[in-house]
């Protein structure tokens, strides 16, 4: 009788304790999120500018560093920073920020969130050695078409789409913004969000995984040609007709979409999609999910420093419409908060 009664005292108080463990856990993914942004003001304090999602690196012609390794110097990493920046030609076996001896083996917790099973697990490099992740991604706003392209290094392809995708986010490849040009207020523009990390690859999970060859379509109906990816028998995967392909938050490094990014169009915890089959990092464009292993949401920072718990049923508008490329975004309150300059009246807390 007494073993009865101490098996259900168990049951009842282990809902409870995996509760307060994941209480913690969130908490310290917030904590991170708020380091990060303080390094995001530090840099522009610095540089007079926010960061580039992605970017050359000193010294040397690597042109797909990322937002996080810009910020070591900021956000206490000081020297796995100058160890990659002035050790770069001597890595092996190639000249790379992934080689560096700085970014192997090398869990770098303020950028990861406990959550996470996967985080401080090494992904494993083909021909290479084995690299950091992230479980934090910047905002690409409410776009699509053009968001993750550059040519030959700084180069810009000069077309209304990618300029349209330049414009609205807060980060874009190759370009250096002020603060003041987030016209709708600080407060109200998203700067940075979460990913899930994927087991591998071959991921089938909405949270971890890409479904691949959703075409061009993600820009002009993103709930057809990307939300409804989601298997609506089994709503935590992909399905069965999709072939995922996995990278995000894999490498620390990179500064690519599929890696490091996200848009403020489908809500959090939906599927990210490719355009192409294979390797989704050389897409040219993508539609990349905010997500998380929090119930019910995602931790998001704003420009201003502040962080939010943002909850997968936030208003997203019309996901049968294609973003627009000036004025105020169709995605609701979430395509709001994304854009820097969409002249919205609309708030997170609205």
């Amino acid at each position: 009788m007494v073993i009865a009664i101490i098996g259900v005292l168990i049951a009842l108080l282990l809902p409870a304790v995996q509760a307060a463990r994941e209480a913690a856990r969130r908490s310290q993914c917030t904590n991170n999120m708020k380091q990060y942004l303080i390094g995001v003001h530090n840099y522009h304090d610095t540089n007079t500018s926010l960061p580039a999602s992605r970017c050359q690196t000193p010294l040397n012609n690597h042109y797909d560093c990322s937002i996080n390794f810009v910020l070591f110097p900021f956000v206490e990493q000081q020297a796995a920073y100058e160890t990659t920046i002035h050790g770069f030609s001597t890595f092996t076996p190639t000249p790379s920020i992934t080689n560096s001896p700085a970014m192997n083996d090398v869990s770098f917790k303020a950028f990861g969130c406990p959550s996470d099973p996967y985080f401080g697990i090494c992904w494993p490099i083909s021909g290479g050695n084995p690299i950091s992740r992230s479980n934090i991604v910047y905002s690409a706003a409410d776009t699509i078409m053009r968001n993750n392209y550059y040519a030959s290094g700084t180069s810009k392809p000069g077309n209304a789409d990618y300029d349209a995708a330049s414009n609205r986010a807060p980060f874009s490849p190759f370009m250096w913004k002020e603060l003041g040009a987030v016209n709708d207020g600080t407060s109200n523009t998203i700067a940075i969000s979460e990913t899930a990390t994927p087991k591998e690859t071959s991921d089938n999970t909405i949270r971890g995984g890409i479904a691949t060859n959703c075409g061009s379509g993600i820009h002009t109906n993103p709930k057809t040609n990307c939300l409804d990816k989601r298997d609506p028998a089994n709503p935590n995967y992909f399905k069965s007709a999709v072939t995922p392909y996995s990278l995000r938050g894999v490498r620390i490094d990179r500064g690519k979409l599929v890696f490091n990014g996200f848009s403020t169009i489908l809500p959090p915890n939906s599927p990210s999609c490719a355009v192409n089959s294979g390797d989704t990092q050389n897409d040219g464009y993508g539609l990349m999910s905010s997500s998380s292993y929090h119930s019910g949401g995602v931790n998001a920072g704003f420009l201003d420093g502040s962080v939010h718990f943002v909850q997968d049923g936030i208003n997203c508008g019309n996901l049968s419409t294609a973003p627009l490329r000036t004025g105020t975004s169709p995605f609701g309150v979430w395509g709001a908060a994304g854009s820097i300059n969409g002249g919205e009246s609309t708030s997170l807390n609205q």
